[in-house]
């Protein structure tokens, strides 16, 4: 029988393909049995190495694991090849947050809200940046941004109503 080149690679360990595996590993991951869909969306990323989607994917499930360095090292791959995916903007701004390197991760926002204005909740993690820096002014614009795109964000509502009622407080 003849192989071609272009067939789908199996994984030895169990014979799925990385398409079988990150299905397997998204469902495993939204059913948040994260070691798991770890080890199935890894083997994906082995099998297919430049499948954007699955480097999205391993990435989001290493930040759940707390595994942030290697998560970072996903988000950047993405990026090198798609610079403005908003998803892996903010993935990586969330990583960036975790490590402690707010100004990467606000300048990671920051792209993401005036590339991508309507990207659900990147207004709201930016407000949480910047009150993590201690500019509520910045925050306070855009939790106002976040509602505007969405009216009901209960968490951007809250946190608005805590930071007006502290400044309040503080006259």
């Amino acid at each position: 029988m003849v192989r071609f080149g272009f067939m789908r690679r199996r994984s030895s360990s169990n014979k799925l393909s990385a398409s079988e595996h990150r299905k397997v590993g998204a469902k495993l991951l939204s059913e948040r049995k994260l070691n798991e869909a770890y080890e199935h969306l890894r083997a994906a990323v082995e099998l297919e190495p430049t499948n954007l989607h699955g480097r999205i994917n391993l990435g989001v499930a290493c930040y759940m694991l707390g595994r942030f360095e290697e998560a970072r090292v996903q988000f950047e791959y993405v990026l090198t090849f798609d610079q403005n995916n908003p998803t892996a903007l903010m993935n990586m701004a969330a990583v960036c947050s975790e490590l402690g390197e707010l100004e990467r991760a606000i300048e990671l926002l920051n792209r993401l809200t005036e590339l991508h204005p309507s990207y659900p909740d990147a207004h709201y993690c930016l407000a949480i940046a910047h009150c993590r820096r201690g500019n509520i002014p910045l925050a306070i614009e855009e939790l106002h941004a976040e509602l505007q795109r969405d009216p009901n964000h209960k968490l951007a509502r809250q946190l608005l109503k805590q930071l007006v009622e502290a400044i309040e407080r503080a006259r």
